[in-house]
């Protein structure tokens, strides 16, 4: 008997690629559990935040709001861990050629100063400055989903994996595999994807993994071993469209793990419909792109949907021709 919809996306198979939701921006907010279903309705946070979300999600299109938790970060002002304080940390897309996203963290005194601090922010960034805030924050951040109140998979799976990959992390910088305070491991709230528990985003690259082992875990933090692994747990990077999602996880198990040591460039262009075979279904568009990597590697491909019976997850896409 299947118990979760996690356990029955794994049986089946389910492909994890192109499940990436693209993002310009994350704004994650500091607020210890408990979390409500909705997100900004949680009562860490002020009662005038969830108006406020959906005010700002319409002027930010990509925006994402998550809310997180976890251990304190090394390079925090404050005087004292007084829990009363809360960090804003943000992470916007680069305007040229990606390869990770810029960080900034605002820190605000008390929990009533988050809505403040982020309309400070908006329209900072609306006149294409920096709040004075804001400062620049360094590191890896990883966010593992471990909203149960959003879905029990996330629960279930994600919390018992977001304890053991933060273990692991310290366990590896003890044997000087890892450098020490540069990896933080958090909580975040519901990123979409439950049914690939455990899943996290690796921020500043903006990468989204699921149906996570430990096993995969380290060879994710170590960044090294068989790349075949990313066609059961990758799906996909942020900054990139879902059709260029697909390419992009081919072309890197291609190069090795060099890949994520220089930025890309890619145009998209939908080229034509592909007729599914259901006579209800609309006609899916297929891709030309062009996929830029470092100063000399040019790569063109065509990508093409691939008939499938679902109609809730983002059809599998098919690289035929590079």
């Amino acid at each position: 008997m299947i118990s979760s919809c996690a356990a029955f996306a794994q049986q089946q198979g389910e492909s994890l690629i192109g499940t990436a939701p693209p993002t310009r921006q994350f704004v994650l907010i500091e607020c210890p559990h408990p979390w409500a279903e909705a997100m900004a309705q949680s009562r860490g946070l002020p009662l005038s935040m969830a108006v406020q979300i959906q005010h700002w999600a319409q002027q930010w299109p990509d925006t994402q709001f998550l809310l997180f938790t976890g251990q304190r970060l090394p390079s925090c002002s404050c005087q004292s861990l007084n829990l009363q304080s809360r960090r804003i940390l943000i992470f916007e897309a680069p305007e040229n050629r990606v390869q990770t996203y810029r960080v900034m963290q605002i820190e605000v005194a008390t929990p009533d100063h988050l809505t403040a601090a982020l309309a400070d922010w908006f329209a900072a960034r609306t006149r294409g400055k920096w709040p004075k805030a804001a400062h620049a924050l360094t590191g890896r951040h990883i966010f593992v989903c471990t909203h149960g109140r959003h879905d029990r998979c996330c629960g279930r799976y994600g919390y018992p994996f977001y304890r053991q990959a933060k273990a692991l992390v310290e366990s590896l910088e003890q044997a000087q595999r890892l450098p020490r305070s540069g990896i933080h491991v958090w909580q975040v709230s519901h990123i979409g994807g439950h049914r690939f528990a455990p899943t996290l985003i690796d921020l500043p690259e903006g990468r989204y993994y699921g149906s996570l082992t430990l096993a995969d875990w380290q060879l994710l933090l170590l960044r090294q071993g068989s790349l075949s692994l990313l066609s059961r747990i990758y799906r996909g990077w942020a900054l990139l469209p879902a059709p260029v999602q697909v390419l992009e996880r081919f072309l890197w198990q291609q190069q090795g793990w060099s890949w994520l040591e220089q930025p890309v460039d890619y145009t998209l262009k939908p080229v034509s419909a592909v007729a599914q075979p259901f006579a209800q279904a609309a006609p899916l568009p297929s891709w030309q792109v062009e996929f830029t990597w470092g100063e000399t590697w040019h790569w063109r491909a065509s990508l093409h949907p691939a008939p499938t019976l679902s109609c809730t997850v983002l059809d599998p896409v098919v690289i035929t021709s590079l």
